[in-house]
């Protein structure tokens, strides 16, 4: 995927896919509430950042968004921004 992304946004793809991974792994304590907030900083940003992750992979198809205002999005929610070209 390195190469279908302009890579200047390439640090939040990655970031993105590393925090849904986190929360993946760690879905079924966080439902069950087995989970301990605390426990493990890049997990506890995996939880808070999760709802907005979700949110931006859930446009509707009546929606429209183009691939550059969805990279800058993307980077606003991962908190990693463009690096300079």
């Amino acid at each position: 995927m390195p190469k279908a992304c302009d890579p200047q946004y390439w640090p939040a793809v990655v970031r993105a896919k590393r925090l849904l991974s986190i929360y993946g792994d760690m879905e079924e304590l966080i439902r069950l509430g087995a989970y301990r907030q605390g426990t493990n900083a890049e997990t506890d940003e995996a939880i808070g950042l999760f709802p907005a992750l979700e949110a931006f992979l859930a446009q509707g198809k009546e929606e429209a968004t183009n691939l550059g205002e969805g990279y800058s999005r993307l980077a606003q929610i991962v908190g990693a921004g463009a690096t300079e070209s």
